[in-house]
């Protein structure tokens, strides 16, 4: 039995015309736009928005913040202190555990403060992912009132 091959070529050639026209088509823009030029990379560190780290306490919790706050500061991180009453949303969460929040690229870097935290404050630090990431503050650290 043979098996007969149809000829593969002219299908071939009219998929390869359709790939280019397509791509012309949807870079016409670009084409007709010459001035429009590559940006150069900008590294955090030279970016008008640093990674910053928000500390947010509960009154009781206002010389761990400060010590968290000098901490963190020594390594270089971006710091802010705010009491926990300029957010209403941190109000329910008064007197359960400790958490942080950081952005899902940021996980590296969010675990070893987690453990430290832990390790300072002998009690268990809850972490979670913002559900999208946040530029400002790039990660959320909130002191709580549970013993």
């Amino acid at each position: 039995m043979k098996i007969v091959r149809k000829n593969r070529m002219p299908w071939a050639i009219f998929l390869l015309l359709t790939l280019i026209i397509f791509t012309t088509v949807v870079s016409w823009d670009h084409m007709l736009q010459p001035e429009i030029k590559a940006q150069d990379y900008v590294s955090e560190i030279d970016s008008d928005s640093p990674y910053r780290i928000a500390v947010y306490y509960f009154p009781s919790q206002k010389s761990k913040a400060e010590g968290l706050v000098y901490y963190l500061s020594q390594q270089k991180y971006n710091v802010e202190m705010l009491p926990a009453s300029t957010l209403k949303e941190l109000a329910p969460s008064r007197y359960s555990l400790s958490y942080l929040f950081f952005n899902n690229e940021d996980f590296a870097l969010a675990i070893p403060i987690k453990k430290s935290l832990e390790m300072v404050f002998k009690r268990p630090i809850s972490a979670y992912k913002f559900s999208v990431s946040q530029s400002s503050p790039s990660m959320m650290i909130v002191l709580t009132d549970k013993p």
